[in-house]
């Protein structure tokens, strides 16, 4: 009962969050705050956070490339487009399945990606993915509103970036967000 429990808070607390971020977007209520972070510590952090609803066995490996560990980016944001894209592969991936996340910074750009070995989106599907309220045929019996991935095309946008995909059903989604990068006035 305890986990039934806690599931449904969790699934109502990220609609609610889900809600919350879709209306500040479209009123234009998101202030940008840049600011000199190091990557691989933000990012450890929202792991540890989100660790708690992994399923039995799943493990998210974090690995950063590139000299550079600190970048200039809106942590706030970051963490929400991480915390969408991690919950997704948790969400869509069975237990006892690896989620990777990977950073890079480059002399230009800082670039995210997730990857999963979760459900795959159906190819015919895929060009409704950043709609929102869409949910592929492969998922409905999961629970989720069709906003998460709305809200990340949002965000990345707001921060001048490109979110791309590759998902092949049955195997797994690969997201990656390339972010240009910005010299912090600090």
């Amino acid at each position: 009962h305890f986990k039934r429990i806690r599931s449904s808070v969790t699934n109502l607390n990220n609609i609610l969050k889900d809600f919350l971020s879709l209306d500040q977007l479209e009123a234009g209520k998101v202030d940008v705050n840049l600011k000199l972070i190091n990557i691989s510590s933000t990012c450890k952090g929202i792991i540890d956070e989100i660790q708690t609803i992994a399923k039995v066995g799943q493990e998210i490996i974090y690995e950063h490339k590139g000299k550079e560990n600190n970048t200039c980016i809106d942590e706030q944001i970051l963490k929400n487009i991480l915390f969408n894209l991690l919950s997704n592969a948790i969400k869509y991936s069975n237990e006892n399945q690896k989620i990777w996340l990977e950073t890079i910074i480059e002399k230009k750009h800082t670039i995210i990606v997730v990857k999963d070995q979760g459900l795959g989106i159906p190819k015919i599907e895929q060009q409704h993915l950043f709609e929102r309220f869409f949910r592929a045929q492969n998922v409905l019996n999961i629970q989720g509103t069709g906003l998460g991935l709305n809200i990340v095309k949002a965000y990345v946008n707001i921060l001048e970036g490109e979110i791309k995909f590759d998902s092949k059903e049955n195997i797994g989604s690969t997201f990656k967000i390339r972010l240009p990068k910005i010299n912090c006035h600090e």
